[in-house]
């Protein structure tokens, strides 16, 4: 990690060490003394060696060992004199480290760390990263100011990356020095004090934004540990085990959460979305708690989107797109918010309005082959293949290992009569991806399309089955959706029914076909 220096810090520092290594030397000097003192000599009772004036008796009393008392008092009162001012240079030195460091221990957290946390809670982070800096310039061992500016380098890394929440992005994104410089400060933070809850708690979340969640859940648990009743480490270790995949416990560390603080608005937004997981999928469940989030704070745009997205799971696309829109408005960069907008969209018929949220996604990231693999594909249901093939072809320049967009390109090419580059492509899908019964089936298609290859059809076809029966009836309805959209609706009420062959009781092919059937008459 890159030294920071401050120059008004370092000279504090470097009067602090002098003043210590002064008052140090003048302690050993002291200590050095008391050791060197010769013992007083055992003298024989009826010979004090004393020196008298000549012809002068005397008459000192002696004690024990038959020294004179005024002798014995005379050494001991010189040795505790040693004594005390070797405790004094102690004293003095401990006063002195207190001055130079501003009192911490009594006064509490200096002006730089009390701005470094302000900063942070108004997520001004680089501001926050800097008043931290200072503040461990004066104070090296704050484990706490370390776990904080290491919170505060993650979260300006979300900030620079312009999202608005990383769960949705691979968290290779974020700047390897950004990251490092992170991670750093959380590994000093709890070198200086490794059972303090807060800095436990800060580098849970530290790790967890950048995708390191079994390492934040574990910290998480420490701080459990530490104190059982800390609602935030509860929802947060329920998002990170969100992020792993085990709703069941992300649930439970909400609702534990929730029991601890029922006003804690993201204990219900983050159980919202474990709601909504398809393993969960209990939709009714996730809008009660979105819902109940909005109603304590209704300024988050991600409560809206989730919320958004549970509505579009239940089929009620109006309900979707006002709350989407909703989202929309409080957060304008707010990506996946647009993808489930553009999917309400494309549930609804309204390919224009999803081509446009695609399009505003890629003007945000313009190198995301996800984002215009998925433009190609409403661009292809409503025939305008041109404009789908130049997103294929890009995307497949930004990821070239990618099945699907080999797959997407392959429909394109087929649409566009050039069966030869179609079958290339699904060749190529199927190579990276064999267990896709889409790839498969999609071939089997072109084959037919293209020369009647019955054999290679059949082929392809029950490879197709073999692996996933619905999956391969989404070839059948991809090409229905564009006869659809294009005005050929007896062709598109045929497909239709070929999914449904495979697919019986899929209540969206059903509606489609209904709508096709209604417009084909």
């Amino acid at each position: 990690m890159p030294t920071i220096h401050w120059v008004e810090d370092n000279e504090e520092e470097e009067k602090r060490k002098k003043l210590e290594e002064e008052i140090r030397a003048k302690l050993a000097q002291e200590a050095q003394a008391v050791a060197e003192e010769t013992p007083p000599p055992a003298f024989p009772a009826d010979k004090p060696e004393v020196s008298h004036t000549e012809g002068e008796q005397d008459t000192s009393p002696t004690v024990g060992t038959g020294i004179p008392v005024a002798l014995s008092k005379a050494k001991f009162t010189k040795r505790n004199m040693l004594i005390a001012g070797a405790v004094v240079a102690v004293i003095i030195v401990l006063i002195a480290v207190w001055l130079v460091k501003g009192n911490s221990q009594q006064q509490g957290p200096d002006k730089n760390f009390t701005d470094g946390i302000t900063y942070f809670d108004k997520g001004a982070y680089e501001n926050a990263i800097t008043a931290f800096t200072k503040s461990i310039a004066l104070n090296p061992e704050q484990g706490e100011a370390y776990s904080r500016r290491g919170l505060s380098y993650a979260k300006k890394a979300q900030i620079d990356l312009a999202l608005a929440d990383y769960v949705w992005r691979d968290t290779t994104y974020f700047k390897e020095d950004i990251k490092d410089l992170a991670l750093t400060d959380c590994k000093e933070a709890l070198r200086i004090v490794p059972n303090n809850k807060v800095i436990l708690g800060n580098c849970g979340d530290i790790y967890k934004i950048f995708g390191e969640y079994d390492t934040a859940i574990q910290a998480y648990s420490k701080a459990l540990v530490i104190d059982p009743n800390y609602a935030q480490v509860y929802a947060n270790r329920g998002d990170a085990y969100s992020m792993t995949g085990k709703y069941d416990q992300a649930i439970t560390d909400f609702s534990k959460a929730i029991e601890l603080d029922p006003n804690y608005v993201w204990a219900y937004a983050w159980r919202g979305n474990a709601y909504n997981d398809t393993a969960i999928s209990q939709y009714d469940r996730a809008v009660a708690d979105t819902s109940k989030a909005i109603e304590l704070d209704p300024t988050l745009a991600y409560t809206y989107g989730i919320r958004g997205a549970s509505y579009l799971f239940k089929g009620e696309y109006d309900q979707a797109m006002a709350d989407l829109d909703k989202a929309i408005e409080l957060d304008p960069k707010y990506v996946w918010v647009y993808q489930s907008r553009a999917w309400a969209y494309s549930r609804k018929g309204q390919y224009d309005q999803a081509i446009a949220d695609y399009s505003k996604l890629i003007e945000l990231d313009p190198n995301s082959s996800s984002y215009l693999n998925s433009r190609a594909w409403y661009n292809f249901y409503i025939g305008k293949l041109s404009e789908a093939l130049v997103d294929a072809d890009k995307a497949l320049s930004i990821d070239p290992n990618a099945g699907y967009i080999y797959d997407t390109r392959g429909t394109i090419y087929r649409a566009m009569d050039d069966y030869d580059k179609a079958i290339s492509d699904y060749t190529q899908a199927i190579r990276i991806n064999p267990d896709r019964a889409l790839f498969w089936m999609n071939r089997a298609i072109t084959h037919l399309w293209k020369n009647q290859n019955q054999v290679s059809y059949n082929t392809d076809r029950t490879r197709a089955l073999q692996l996933d029966r619905k999956g391969a009836a989404e070839a059948y309805v991809d090409i229905a959706i564009n006869r659809l959209e294009t005005g050929y609706y007896s062709d598109a009420v045929r497909y239709f029914d070929n999914a449904l062959e495979l697919n019986p009781d899929d209540e969206r092919i059903l509606k489609l076909k209904a709508e096709a059937a209604a417009k084909a008459k």
